[in-house]
Protein backbone atom coordinates (compact mmCIF):
# COMPACT_ATOMS: atom_id res chain seq x y z
CA UNK A 1 0.00 0.00 0.00
CA UNK A 2 2.59 2.50 1.02
CA UNK A 3 4.36 1.48 -2.60
CA UNK A 4 0.91 2.65 -4.19
CA UNK A 5 0.99 6.00 -1.94
CA UNK A 6 4.12 6.88 -3.20
CA UNK A 7 3.64 6.78 -7.08
CA UNK A 8 0.57 8.57 -7.07
CA UNK A 9 2.65 10.92 -5.65
CA UNK A 10 5.01 11.00 -7.79
CA UNK A 11 2.65 10.93 -10.55
CA UNK A 12 0.91 14.06 -8.56
CA UNK A 13 4.10 16.05 -8.29
CA UNK A 14 5.02 15.38 -11.92
CA UNK A 15 1.73 16.61 -13.22
CA UNK A 16 1.31 19.65 -10.91
CA UNK A 17 5.39 20.64 -12.35
CA UNK A 18 4.22 19.51 -15.83
CA UNK A 19 1.58 22.51 -15.39
CA UNK A 20 3.81 25.08 -13.76
CA UNK A 21 6.25 24.44 -16.77
CA UNK A 22 3.95 24.76 -19.50
CA UNK A 23 1.10 26.79 -18.70
CA UNK A 24 -0.12 29.98 -16.11
CA UNK A 25 -2.16 28.02 -14.14
CA UNK A 26 -1.65 28.20 -10.92
CA UNK A 27 0.10 25.25 -9.59
CA UNK A 28 -1.86 25.15 -6.35
CA UNK A 29 -5.08 25.07 -8.24
CA UNK A 30 -3.47 22.01 -10.42
CA UNK A 31 -2.94 20.23 -7.33
CA UNK A 32 -6.14 20.90 -6.09
CA UNK A 33 -7.98 20.14 -8.90
CA UNK A 34 -6.52 16.39 -9.13
CA UNK A 35 -7.38 16.01 -5.58
CA UNK A 36 -10.41 17.35 -6.02
CA UNK A 37 -11.51 15.02 -8.75
CA UNK A 38 -9.52 12.06 -7.49
CA UNK A 39 -11.76 12.25 -3.96
CA UNK A 40 -14.93 13.31 -6.15
CA UNK A 41 -15.02 9.90 -8.17
CA UNK A 42 -14.10 7.47 -6.01
CA UNK A 43 -16.75 8.76 -3.63
CA UNK A 44 -19.74 8.19 -6.47
CA UNK A 45 -18.01 4.81 -7.23
CA UNK A 46 -17.88 3.88 -3.03
CA UNK A 47 -21.20 5.71 -2.97
CA UNK A 48 -22.92 2.91 -4.87
CA UNK A 49 -21.04 -0.49 -3.84
CA UNK A 50 -22.03 -0.08 0.02
CA UNK A 51 -19.00 1.68 1.66
CA UNK A 52 -21.33 4.21 2.75
CA UNK A 53 -19.32 5.19 5.47
CA UNK A 54 -16.40 5.30 3.67
CA UNK A 55 -18.11 7.30 0.90
CA UNK A 56 -19.14 9.89 3.46
CA UNK A 57 -15.91 10.02 5.22
CA UNK A 58 -14.63 11.01 1.64
CA UNK A 59 -17.32 13.77 1.01
CA UNK A 60 -16.23 15.56 4.01
CA UNK A 61 -12.69 15.40 2.80
CA UNK A 62 -13.81 16.70 -0.58
CA UNK A 63 -15.60 19.59 1.17
CA UNK A 64 -12.26 20.36 2.83
CA UNK A 65 -10.61 20.30 -0.20
CA UNK A 66 -12.89 22.93 -1.77
CA UNK A 67 -12.32 24.85 0.76
CA UNK A 68 -8.91 24.71 0.94
CA UNK A 69 -8.31 24.40 -2.54
CA UNK A 70 -5.77 27.62 -2.65
CA UNK A 71 -3.56 26.00 -0.01
CA UNK A 72 -2.03 23.21 -2.26
CA UNK A 73 -0.23 21.56 0.91
CA UNK A 74 -3.63 21.05 3.01
CA UNK A 75 -5.11 19.74 -0.38
CA UNK A 76 -2.18 17.18 -0.95
CA UNK A 77 -2.40 16.15 2.72
CA UNK A 78 -6.06 15.49 2.62
CA UNK A 79 -5.58 13.65 -0.62
CA UNK A 80 -2.74 11.24 0.33
CA UNK A 81 -4.70 11.09 4.17
CA UNK A 82 -7.78 9.25 2.40
CA UNK A 83 -5.58 7.37 0.02
CA UNK A 84 -5.29 4.59 2.36
CA UNK A 85 -8.50 4.28 3.05
CA UNK A 86 -9.70 4.81 -0.45
CA UNK A 87 -7.24 1.68 -0.81
CA UNK A 88 -8.75 -0.62 2.00
CA UNK A 89 -12.60 0.30 1.02
CA UNK A 90 -12.10 -0.84 -2.57
CA UNK A 91 -11.00 -3.86 -1.72
CA UNK A 92 -13.78 -4.16 0.62
CA UNK A 93 -16.33 -3.17 -2.18
CA UNK A 94 -14.48 -5.63 -4.58
CA UNK A 95 -15.18 -9.00 -2.25
CA UNK A 96 -18.45 -8.20 -1.58
CA UNK A 97 -19.63 -8.41 -4.55
CA UNK A 98 -22.46 -8.58 -6.38
CA UNK A 99 -23.94 -5.74 -4.18
CA UNK A 100 -27.54 -6.11 -2.55
CA UNK A 101 -27.79 -2.17 -3.10
CA UNK A 102 -27.84 -2.92 -7.05
CA UNK A 103 -31.19 -4.76 -6.95
CA UNK A 104 -34.12 -3.56 -8.05
CA UNK A 105 -37.08 -3.24 -6.21
CA UNK A 106 -40.52 -5.11 -7.53
CA UNK A 107 -42.97 -2.41 -9.05
CA UNK A 108 -46.80 -2.40 -8.04
CA UNK A 109 -47.68 -1.68 -11.55
CA UNK A 110 -51.32 -2.85 -13.26
CA UNK A 111 -52.82 -2.57 -9.49
CA UNK A 112 -54.34 0.87 -10.63
CA UNK A 113 -53.60 4.16 -9.33
CA UNK A 114 -55.54 3.68 -5.49
CA UNK A 115 -53.61 0.37 -4.59
CA UNK A 116 -50.57 2.28 -5.69
CA UNK A 117 -50.82 4.84 -3.65
CA UNK A 118 -51.39 2.55 -0.93
CA UNK A 119 -48.90 -0.34 -1.49
CA UNK A 120 -47.44 -2.79 -1.49
CA UNK A 121 -44.75 -1.20 -2.61
CA UNK A 122 -43.73 2.02 -0.96
CA UNK A 123 -42.57 4.38 -3.89
CA UNK A 124 -41.75 7.27 -1.48
CA UNK A 125 -39.21 5.53 0.75
CA UNK A 126 -37.66 7.98 3.71
CA UNK A 127 -34.50 7.09 4.69
CA UNK A 128 -33.87 6.59 8.81
CA UNK A 129 -32.89 9.46 10.82
CA UNK A 130 -29.62 7.23 11.48
CA UNK A 131 -28.80 7.84 7.78
CA UNK A 132 -30.95 11.38 7.57
CA UNK A 133 -28.88 12.92 9.91
CA UNK A 134 -25.55 12.50 8.86
CA UNK A 135 -26.17 13.75 5.48
CA UNK A 136 -27.89 16.99 6.77
CA UNK A 137 -24.74 17.86 8.32
CA UNK A 138 -22.78 17.08 5.66
CA UNK A 139 -24.67 19.47 2.93
CA UNK A 140 -24.38 22.02 5.79
CA UNK A 141 -20.33 21.21 5.31
CA UNK A 142 -20.59 21.89 1.85
CA UNK A 143 -22.92 24.90 2.22
CA UNK A 144 -19.67 26.45 4.25
CA UNK A 145 -16.98 25.04 1.99
CA UNK A 146 -18.88 26.50 -1.71
CA UNK A 147 -19.73 30.32 0.58
CA UNK A 148 -16.16 30.13 1.63
CA UNK A 149 -14.49 29.34 -1.38
CA UNK A 150 -16.59 30.90 -3.76
CA UNK A 151 -17.60 33.81 -2.04
CA UNK A 152 -21.19 33.00 -2.82
CA UNK A 153 -22.72 35.58 0.11
CA UNK A 154 -20.40 39.13 0.00
CA UNK A 155 -22.94 41.75 1.28
CA UNK A 156 -25.46 41.45 4.06
CA UNK A 157 -28.58 41.56 1.49
CA UNK A 158 -27.20 38.75 -0.24
CA UNK A 159 -26.80 37.08 3.37
CA UNK A 160 -30.64 37.54 4.65
CA UNK A 161 -32.13 36.97 1.15
CA UNK A 162 -30.24 33.69 1.09
CA UNK A 163 -31.47 32.62 4.39
CA UNK A 164 -35.17 33.68 3.78
CA UNK A 165 -35.76 32.50 0.56
CA UNK A 166 -33.77 28.85 1.49
CA UNK A 167 -36.24 28.30 4.85
CA UNK A 168 -39.14 29.27 2.50
CA UNK A 169 -38.30 27.47 -0.41
CA UNK A 170 -37.31 23.98 2.01
CA UNK A 171 -40.69 25.11 3.93
CA UNK A 172 -43.01 24.58 0.65
CA UNK A 173 -41.00 21.82 -0.18
CA UNK A 174 -42.10 20.00 2.77
CA UNK A 175 -45.68 20.40 2.82
CA UNK A 176 -45.71 19.72 -1.06
CA UNK A 177 -43.94 16.12 -0.10
CA UNK A 178 -47.26 15.37 1.73
CA UNK A 179 -50.17 16.98 -0.42
CA UNK A 180 -48.94 16.42 -3.78
CA UNK A 181 -51.73 13.94 -4.70
CA UNK A 182 -53.71 14.00 -1.40
CA UNK A 183 -56.18 15.76 -0.29
CA UNK A 184 -57.82 16.82 3.12
CA UNK A 185 -60.95 15.05 4.02
CA UNK A 186 -62.81 18.13 5.03
CA UNK A 187 -62.87 21.31 2.64
CA UNK A 188 -62.71 24.73 5.03
CA UNK A 189 -66.39 24.86 4.77
CA UNK A 190 -66.85 21.64 5.54
CA UNK A 191 -64.26 21.74 8.80
CA UNK A 192 -66.79 25.25 9.73
CA UNK A 193 -70.14 23.53 9.07
CA UNK A 194 -69.37 20.34 10.94
CA UNK A 195 -67.40 22.33 13.81
CA UNK A 196 -64.58 20.20 13.23
CA UNK A 197 -62.03 22.87 12.15
CA UNK A 198 -58.62 20.99 13.67
CA UNK A 199 -58.52 17.25 12.14
CA UNK A 200 -55.06 16.46 14.20
CA UNK A 201 -54.07 12.86 12.08
CA UNK A 202 -53.86 14.78 8.80
CA UNK A 203 -53.39 18.39 9.84
CA UNK A 204 -49.69 16.97 11.53
CA UNK A 205 -48.08 17.41 8.54
CA UNK A 206 -48.54 21.97 9.11
CA UNK A 207 -46.43 21.58 12.07
CA UNK A 208 -42.76 21.14 10.55
CA UNK A 209 -43.38 23.71 7.73
CA UNK A 210 -44.94 26.23 10.23
CA UNK A 211 -41.57 25.64 12.54
CA UNK A 212 -39.38 26.16 9.71
CA UNK A 213 -40.98 29.39 8.57
CA UNK A 214 -40.69 30.56 12.50
CA UNK A 215 -36.78 29.65 12.54
CA UNK A 216 -36.41 31.15 9.45
CA UNK A 217 -37.54 34.69 10.47
CA UNK A 218 -36.50 34.05 13.92
CA UNK A 219 -33.15 33.75 12.37
CA UNK A 220 -32.86 36.84 9.92
CA UNK A 221 -34.59 38.80 13.15
CA UNK A 222 -31.23 37.82 15.21
CA UNK A 223 -28.98 38.23 12.00
CA UNK A 224 -30.42 41.87 11.78
CA UNK A 225 -29.56 42.84 14.79
CA UNK A 226 -26.42 41.16 16.22
CA UNK A 227 -24.84 42.57 13.07
CA UNK A 228 -22.71 39.10 11.84
CA UNK A 229 -19.50 39.80 10.50
CA UNK A 230 -19.15 39.57 6.70
CA UNK A 231 -16.21 36.62 7.30
CA UNK A 232 -18.89 34.58 9.39
CA UNK A 233 -21.39 34.99 7.08
CA UNK A 234 -20.73 31.06 5.36
CA UNK A 235 -20.47 29.59 8.99
CA UNK A 236 -23.98 31.07 9.93
CA UNK A 237 -25.05 30.34 6.05
CA UNK A 238 -23.60 26.55 6.99
CA UNK A 239 -25.57 26.44 10.66
CA UNK A 240 -28.59 27.76 8.97
CA UNK A 241 -28.95 25.07 5.93
CA UNK A 242 -28.14 21.91 8.62
CA UNK A 243 -30.52 23.62 11.35
CA UNK A 244 -33.57 23.58 8.52
CA UNK A 245 -32.46 20.98 6.13
CA UNK A 246 -32.55 19.00 9.34
CA UNK A 247 -36.60 19.85 10.37
CA UNK A 248 -37.58 19.34 6.66
CA UNK A 249 -36.33 15.27 6.41
CA UNK A 250 -35.91 14.23 10.09
CA UNK A 251 -39.48 14.92 11.63
CA UNK A 252 -42.30 12.26 10.69
CA UNK A 253 -44.50 11.12 9.90
CA UNK A 254 -43.21 9.23 7.12
CA UNK A 255 -45.48 9.62 4.26
CA UNK A 256 -46.48 5.93 3.76
CA UNK A 257 -47.35 6.38 7.56
CA UNK A 258 -49.46 9.46 6.81
CA UNK A 259 -51.50 8.20 4.02
CA UNK A 260 -52.72 4.98 6.06
CA UNK A 261 -53.78 6.93 9.17
CA UNK A 262 -53.78 10.85 8.45
CA UNK A 263 -57.48 9.95 6.73
CA UNK A 264 -56.30 11.90 3.94
CA UNK A 265 -58.05 11.87 0.17
CA UNK A 266 -56.00 10.04 -2.33
CA UNK A 267 -56.07 11.82 -5.68
CA UNK A 268 -55.38 10.38 -8.79
CA UNK A 269 -52.45 12.01 -11.06
CA UNK A 270 -52.41 13.10 -14.96
CA UNK A 271 -51.06 9.51 -15.40
CA UNK A 272 -52.90 7.56 -13.18
CA UNK A 273 -55.76 9.54 -14.68
CA UNK A 274 -55.00 8.29 -18.43
CA UNK A 275 -54.23 4.72 -17.57
CA UNK A 276 -58.01 4.93 -16.02
CA UNK A 277 -59.76 5.93 -19.28
CA UNK A 278 -57.65 3.55 -21.20
CA UNK A 279 -59.90 0.62 -22.61
CA UNK A 280 -59.06 -2.68 -21.23
CA UNK A 281 -56.97 -4.89 -23.33
CA UNK A 282 -59.64 -7.64 -25.12
CA UNK A 283 -58.43 -11.04 -24.05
Amino acid sequence: MLLLVMIAVIIWAVLTALVDWRTQFPPALAAGAFGLAYVAVITLVLATTEQGLTAYVLALALAAIMRFMGDWWITAAITIAVYPLVHLAVRRSLHSFPWDSQAKLPKAAGLGWTFEKLGPVDSHASAPPLVAVPLCVLAGVWTYALCARLSLISASVDFLMTLTIGGLAFSFFRLMAYMVGNSPPLTLLGRIWTGRLLIPGHDQIFIVPWIILVWTFVSVWLMIFTRVAQDLYPIYTAIFATITLLLTFVPGPTLRAWRLTGACSVVPNRRSTNALNRPAKQG
